[in-house]
């Protein structure tokens, strides 16, 4: 991408501040608001974009999203509109143009994105009919536990040089390879005897999901980093993205290391090698910086740290990967290094423990100042926001995935404790700093606004209504509590003169359309650092990629 030329943007809405609405001009120069006011002066030859009146948003910042995970989504085969095997069949076949020859055809089966039950037939597509559709592709269809492969896709797989334990696996099918395949663990081995992408093909993939999330409004992430792939290869994906002038999307990249070993890999981070400040982008092009630290407290749902132990048949076992004294080493040297340390606690039982050793530490390294964040959170009480509020613990929130899993929770956690989920709301009114994300490939902070508005979720029904944002309330979480996340505060996540032009335009006013249109609010035109990254060809801005 060439340097950005000056732009005038003429005759908008612009939103400089929460609650703050001020019809306008906005200059930008070299990537910057130089200046806003009404009837800014045009300099001869300066570009100019006429926008009728449009809202301005500070670009959307989602605190939490696995872009690298994200992008190689993208690449699976979406079957959440099919409704019957035709569909099914169809959508994987029209995926052969986007896959090599012989490349693998994979269905996107998480964030309760489709079920076989939608089908009209009520069940996945045969061995034999995926043969006679796509004869020339190793496919794998997966849905929840149960899945199916086709003969070519068995095949490869015998063909591939395994590791033992998934040799096990795969013979543990036997004759089964003509038919579906259940269990969840023999589901989640098949996956990882797929062959993964190389390098290059990642790179390409994040280039295309950094698009993709601009389409959506979104001009920054906090990637919580991959337990499969090291910090140091990421951050040179990263890096070379940014070096080749392709990357369209700003990244704060934490290191995130494999749970049964992360205190010992944490500490070595930790320990052994000069610490990235985070307050400061990592080269002149401002598109990388650090973000951090992640570990894993406790599971998902259904394994998650709860206070008071799930009922059955829904308990699956309580995971705890770590214990006080194993947490406290490490929260010890992040604060002591000034490193930000972001903590995954979806139970209450694990937000308890972490919160009870950030504060032992806090009474001798204040951590106010470093920005540690919990993740998830979805059971806080009444301790939790004391404690929070008083160490400026930032709150790490996804409603986007209670929207999507919505029917996991209300199965395994009963109504009435699902009803008490995520309750954003409460974490901003208690004065604690909310930073928006998705954690799923729902990513449209679109449909996050308009599900922290409204609660509802995938089901259609609402979970937690009490804990409702105004829409000024979850445009700030999108955008000032992400700046804030990330030492960012002064350059991005506000539109006023010396912040980055990071901008998301709007076809409409979404503080004043009725709450449900907000998912279908169309997106003009997205600007980073004052560059077209996104147009919907309508408002002429005079820049293109």
């Amino acid at each position: 991408m060439s340097k950005a030329e000056a732009l005038l943007l003429r005759n908008g809405l612009f939103y400089t501040s929460p609650r703050d609405l001020i019809s306008g001009d906005l200059l930008i120069e070299d990537g910057y608001i130089v200046a806003f006011g009404s009837h800014l002066q045009r300099p001869k030859g300066l570009l100019s974009c006429d926008l009728e009146g449009c809202l301005v948003l500070p670009g959307f910042i989602d605190s939490h999203l696995h872009l690298e995970k994200v992008a190689g989504d993208l690449e699976k085969v979406c079957l959440s509109d099919a409704t019957c095997l035709a569909d099914v069949l169809t959508a994987l076949e029209a995926h052969t143009t986007e896959v090599p020859t012989d490349g693998w055809i994979q269905v996107y089966d998480e964030d309760c994105a489709w079920s076989e039950a939608s089908l009209r037939e009520g069940r996945l597509p045969s061995v034999s009919e995926l043969d006679l559709a796509l004869p020339n592709y190793p496919v794998f269809v997966s849905c929840g536990r149960r899945c199916v492969l086709n003969t070519l896709g068995m095949r490869k797989l015998c063909a591939t040089d395994l590791d033992p334990n998934s040799k096990a696996a795969l013979s543990s099918l036997g004759d089964r390879s003509l038919e579906v395949i259940e269990g969840e663990g023999l589901i989640k081995a098949i996956k990882q005897m797929i062959p993964t992408p190389g390098f290059e093909a990642r790179k390409a993939a994040v280039i295309r999901a950094m698009h993709a999330l601009n389409r959506v409004g979104i001009t920054g992430v906090v990637d919580p980093g991959r337990s499969d792939v090291s910090f140091e290869e990421s951050w040179r994906l990263y890096t070379e993205i940014a070096a080749e002038e392709k990357a369209t999307v700003r990244v704060s990249l934490m290191a995130r290391f494999p749970a049964q070993d992360q205190i010992r890999r944490a500490l070595t981070f930790l320990r052994s090698r000069p610490i990235q400040p985070v307050d400061r982008w990592f080269n002149e092009s401002q598109w990388l910086r650090f973000g951090g630290v992640k570990l894993i407290a406790d599971g998902e749902i259904e394994t998650g740290w709860f206070r008071a132990p799930l009922r059955f048949p829904y308990d699956r076992g309580t995971i705890k990967h770590f214990d006080t004294e194993e947490l406290f080493s490490v929260v010890w040297e992040a604060a002591r290094h000034r490193c930000p340390l972001g903590i995954h606690a979806l139970g209450g039982g694990a937000s308890d423990m972490a919160l009870g050793v950030l504060s032992e530490v806090d009474q001798e390294i204040p951590i106010l100042p470093i920005r540690f964040s919990l993740i998830h959170a979805f059971f806080p009480d009444a301790s939790t926001y004391e404690r929070c509020r008083k160490m400026g613990i930032i709150a790490s929130l996804q409603q986007p995935l209670v929207y999507a899993y919505a029917p996991q929770m209300v199965d395994a956690w009963r109504i009435d404790k699902a009803q008490q989920v995520n309750p954003v709301g409460v974490w901003l009114h208690q004065g604690i700093t909310v930073a928006a994300g998705s954690d799923v490939l729902l990513f449209d902070p679109r449909l996050g606004l308009w599900s922290m508005v409204t609660r509802t979720t995938r089901l259609g029904t609402l979970l937690g209504r009490s804990s409702a944002l105004s829409i000024a309330e979850a445009v700030s979480s999108y955008t000032c509590g992400g700046a804030y996340l990330t030492h960012s505060e002064g350059e991005r996540g506000t539109i006023a003169p010396g912040f980055l032009a990071d901008l998301t335009i709007f076809s409409e006013n979404i503080f004043q359309v009725p709450s449900d249109s907000i998912p279908s609010i169309g997106i003009k035109v997205v600007l980073v650092g004052g560059r077209c990254v996104y147009s919907d060809g309508e408002l002429n801005v005079l820049q293109n990629l």
